[in-house]
């Protein structure tokens, strides 16, 4: 089945992307910007409908993800139009351009917001409840929602709505991952008095669910809610991510009101009024309509997250330790070799017309572009284009060009960078800006993630002579490999072959 799949790149998106393909699905994944997602589509602007139908051709399903998300700090006044102009005109042209191309289904993930912020203590909302949202997002998806049904009934294309709860798993952001900070550090928490009930879904959770839709599709269109299916206190919640992220929790005996009291202090009393209650889902009817039972338990969902966690608080520390061996290293080298870096800067002004410095374009960390400085070791007006892309590359050379290259003095200048944080000691080679072959594959490894550095385990297997794919594989080892330990060995290996002139082709 061809399945198109908008917002792929966020933390719902890449989740489902994956089970659908390992469901043996074909899925086109559709992203603003290069993510490196497999078969993916670039669609900077969604409301480009002449892009979107010309893309949408042989689509049989089409999940919508891609929305303008609920931030606490919006102005609702100023905010209101944004999140109609997104969360419902966007959301209703693209079913029009789906089924136009043919698509049978369309699935839409609306948010439990639409219903309201608390539940009665004991009755959880269902289908059957009035819906009464109390912020701009939560207006604008319900909007959305009631358009598309009424699209549906009138064009005979089948809608499925999906309306989750809090969603966690592993790259979860804001609220949930601010608590699971709060609580690694066995901080107290006030909620032992708290007896509310709230809902949540783990996201290989809805991942399976969305796929029951699409592999079973509806007779007629409908809305749901789905959830993991069991509803955890405030207070449970935090014992059992403590018990996950394994540390001590402490809750502290503190009344409702005088947490109310504090939040209307702080002016944040919505916020906390919000925390304190209920926000109880009843998602039987969709179990029952789809046969479907929530694969993962909620202490499996949260013990999977915590993993995640842990992995991401590694590399962070990682980072952290590496940054500061950068910043003392650079300052020492460009103590050292101040007196050097004035030489070749004399020999390379003297031997060649033009600037000492040549800066380009390269991708950092996230595909960020910055300026990186070398040497200039080519005439003024040579392509920028990649050394192995030069018809003749010695032709281009200045005089000292290629004793520059083949000793690695031109890349001197880099320290600066290496001692601004954009790139480090170890790392990646920095691609320009239009190596997108190389760019994608990086994107689609997680690459990307790391920040580009001088030398890099692809350098000392081979620098100039890789071929892209295999310059990703090493990429990619690095990436698996990192640590103090195996950066210290790159940099020694670099230094006998930057001593020894090898695998420099030009």
């Amino acid at each position: 089945m061809n399945i198109h799949i908008s917002g792929a790149s966020g933390f719902v998106g890449r989740a489902l992307c994956a089970d659908l393909i390992n469901r043996g699905h074909r899925v086109v994944p559709w992203v603003r910007k290069p993510s490196g997602l497999n078969s993916e589509c670039v669609l900077p602007d969604l409301f480009n409908v002449r892009a979107v139908e010309e893309v949408l051709n042989g689509c049989d399903v089409f999940v919508h993800l891609a929305a303008r998300v609920h931030q606490m700090g919006d102005d609702p006044g100023q905010s209101r139009a944004q999140y109609q102009l997104v969360n419902k005109e966007l959301t209703i042209s693209l079913a029009r351009a789906a089924l136009k191309a043919g698509a049978k289904h369309f699935i839409f993930m609306s948010s439990v917001k639409v219903v309201g912020e608390t539940s009665p203590p004991g009755k959880p909302f269902n289908e059957e409840i009035s819906c009464y949202p109390e912020d701009p997002y939560g207006q604008s998806k319900l909007d959305a929602e009631r358009e598309l049904l009424d699209f549906a009934s009138k064009s005979g294309m089948v809608v499925t709505i999906l309306r989750p709860p809090l969603i966690y798993g592993p790259g979860v952001k804001a609220n949930f991952l601010s608590l699971m900070n709060w609580l690694s550090y066995s901080l107290p928490m006030p909620f032992r008095l708290i007896k509310n009930k709230r809902s949540f879904l783990y996201v290989g959770n809805l991942t399976s669910a969305i796929a029951r839709c699409i592999e079973v599709l509806p007779r007629g269109s409908g809305l749901y809610f789905v959830s993991d299916g069991f509803d955890l206190s405030s207070h449970e919640l935090g014992r059992v991510l403590c018990k996950s992220i394994g540390s001590a929790y402490l809750s502290l005996p503190i009344p409702a009101f005088f947490l109310k009291f504090l939040g209307m202090c702080l002016g944040k009393g919505p916020q906390i009024s919000r925390l304190l209650g209920s926000l109880q889902i009843n998602s039987s009817a969709f179990c029952t309509d789809f046969d479907w039972t929530p694969p993962t338990t909620l202490e499996d969902g949260f013990d999977d997250t915590a993993n995640w966690f842990h992995k991401q608080r590694r590399i962070k520390r990682m980072n952290r330790i590496k940054r500061v061996t950068d910043l003392l290293l650079s300052t020492i080298a460009l103590c050292l070799l101040f007196i050097p870096l004035i030489v070749v800067a004399l020999m390379v002004k003297l031997t060649s017309r033009g600037p000492v410095l040549y800066w380009s374009d390269r991708v950092g960390i996230r595909n960020s572009i910055f300026r990186m400085p070398k040497f200039r070791s080519m005439k003024v007006g040579t392509p920028v284009v990649a050394t192995h892309l030069l018809q003749s590359p010695d032709a281009h050379l200045t005089p000292i060009g290629g004793f520059l290259r083949l000793s690695s003095l031109d890349e001197l200048p880099q320290l600066w960078c290496v001692f601004n944080g954009t790139m480090s000691w170890v790392g990646p080679r920095p691609a320009l800006y239009n190596q997108d072959d190389l760019i994608f594959l990086r994107t689609r490894c997680g690459v990307d993630s790391l920040v580009p550095g001088v030398t890099g385990w692809a350098q000392i297997n081979g620098r100039d002579e890789l071929e892209i794919p295999v310059k990703v594989q090493y990429d990619r080892e690095y990436l698996e490999r990192r640590s103090l330990v195996f950066d210290i060995k790159i940099l020694i290996q670099t230094f006998v072959k930057v001593v020894a002139r090898k695998n420099v082709a030009h």
